[in-house]
């Protein structure tokens, strides 16, 4: 990922899933923590209406103009994912909504889909789509948490037809060997009449015969076995990257408490305010995100948000650890979406994630 595009995402990197807190949780099932991690959301809203969708657009055309795969593109991945991308192109219309299941990668880690929505005439009302269950040969699958990206950069404002990037958070273990049925379950929402709340509008349900490479075969381990003190008690221990041609995860073992509590509509939540800046020796950034936080191991676990997974053969990664700061006052994703403009105006030096602590590895000495 490009260093420009990179600040951007960091500078909002305190939006967290309090933005979005609860999207997914009234269609329950299965996840094993709930919510949806909302930097994405935010971030992408955040940069079309910053007025940078057009310029973000162009460089991602001009970064990845060979490449066929919508994934790739949004993810800034340089490598041709068509060998594991499920092409699947289904429409479906379901209470006047029409939705399009475009591609989905099964990832050892996480399930990625892009998905299209068509635009009502003269619709004005932000929309979301959830991916909310996942059924992989007949039994589903335990998840961490989801995330839903609106891909304005790359569909444009004008346009009636909108694009949605998913991803639905695993434990690598839970993939079975071998794939052959998938079914997704979707809901497409529009924000309730209490701020911070989504409506399901339609539900959708896409399924599919697994048909490409799977990426659990192409599965490599980068050793860290290094540490980060965050203060107050609160050590990382990192082990290792874990990659795929598309993603990759860290995962810490920590000393102390790394979660945060706070009440949420009479219930008390837990979130994971913490994040990571791998810096490669290409000179690559890569950002990563909490995403859950095992209290019987102390395992925290760091999911990547985009870019290419470092090589394993990489020579030397530096890794900053950073704890998202908390907001004056609360804020909706509605609001993000309206007053883009003049939020980003008001972003200061102390917006920016608090760093903690950063340690080099070299991986080939481990």
């Amino acid at each position: 990922m490009d260093r420009e595009r990179y600040e951007f995402l960091e500078c909002l990197g305190h939006v967290d899933e309090r933005f979005i807190e609860g999207a997914g949780q009234p269609w329950e099932k299965k996840r094993k923590k709930g919510g949806y991690l909302g930097v994405r959301a935010a971030c992408a809203a955040l940069v079309a209406l910053l007025g940078l969708g057009t310029v973000f657009h162009q460089q991602v055309e001009a970064a990845v103009a060979q490449l066929g795969t919508q994934i790739a593109q949004w993810l800034f991945i340089e490598k041709d994912l068509a060998t594991y991308t499920e092409v699947i192109e289904e429409a479906q219309v379901v209470n006047g909504v029409s939705m399009t299941l475009k591609e989905v990668i099964l990832d050892s880690n996480k399930i990625m889909a892009v998905v299209e929505t068509e635009k009502a005439e003269g619709e004005q009302t932000p929309a979301n789509v959830f991916l909310n269950e996942v059924k992989i040969n007949g039994e589903w699958l335990e998840s961490f948490a989801g995330s839903t990206s609106d891909m304005n950069p790359l569909y444009g404002e004008n346009t009636k037809t909108q694009g949605y990037y998913l991803e639905y958070m695993i434990d690598e273990h839970a993939m079975p060997d071998k794939i052959s049925s998938v079914e997704l379950q979707l809901q497409y929402a529009e924000p309730g009449e209490e701020k911070g709340t989504w409506e399901s509008k339609a539900e959708f349900c896409f399924q599919f015969s697994a048909t490409k490479e799977e990426l659990s075969q192409k599965k490599y381990e980068i050793p860290l076995n290094c540490d980060i003190d965050a203060g107050n008690g609160l050590v990382f221990h990192f082990q290792e990257i874990t990659c795929t041609d598309v993603t990759s995860r860290i995962r810490a073992v920590c000393d102390g408490e790394p979660r945060s509590f706070e009440e949420f509509n009479g219930e008390t939540v837990e979130s994971f305010d913490y994040m990571l800046d791998v810096e490669t020796d290409e000179g690559e950034h890569l950002s990563y995100m909490a995403v859950d936080y095992d209290e019987a191991t102390k395992e925290m676990t760091f999911d990547s948000m985009d870019g290419n997974p470092p090589k394993e053969e990489a020579v030397s990664l530096e890794i900053s650890l950073k704890r998202l700061r908390p907001m004056e006052e609360e804020i909706f994703l509605e609001d993000l979406m309206e007053q883009g403009d003049e939020m980003g105006m008001k972003l200061t030096d102390e917006d920016l994630p608090e760093e903690l602590g950063a340690v080099r590895v070299y991986p080939q000495e481990k």
